[in-house]
């Protein structure tokens, strides 16, 4: 049974779509970290610096999901960072929060399984012996034996 493909257009329009999710938030955590994070009341603050570096971190895997051979590296980065805001604000008791960063874990994480090394959007591998240019595999048209 040959294996399904995937439209490549779906998965890049995706990627493109999450990698600008990303890239926003990451961009509005660098730049005004005090704003980017609702407290409740009963939480302690969390430091500015740790917020840019998350922010850092957000635009570092936003970037990879455009790179298609490190895409799942970039996927992996911001689940893990999605798995830790989920597990922070349920901690807190404020599980409706969890909402959207579960929607977008889900988002990211079958976007790591698609281009991951083997999986569904991967160029197969060249069979044996095969040419390396296509134009060898062309026939001549100005071939004398032919005729």
């Amino acid at each position: 049974m040959a294996a399904k493909q995937i439209n490549p257009g779906l998965i890049w329009t995706v990627s493109i779509l999450l990698a600008l999710i990303f890239l926003a938030i990451g961009v509005v955590m660098v730049l005004k970290p005090e704003q980017t994070v609702s407290q409740p009341t009963n939480a302690t603050q969390a430091p500015p610096l740790v917020l840019k570096a998350l922010g850092v971190a957000l635009c570092l895997g936003a970037v990879l999901l455009l790179v298609p051979r490190v895409a799942w590296v970039g996927a992996g980065l911001l689940g893990l960072i999605l798995i830790g805001a989920i597990g922070l604000w349920v901690f807190q008791g404020d599980g409706m929060q969890t909402l959207i960063p579960a929607l977008l874990l889900v988002s990211v994480g079958t976007l790591a399984y698609i281009r991951r090394p083997g999986g569904p959007s991967a160029t197969p591998p060249r069979p044996e012996g095969a040419a390396v240019n296509p134009a060898a595999t062309t026939p001549l048209t100005n071939d004398p034996s032919r005729g």
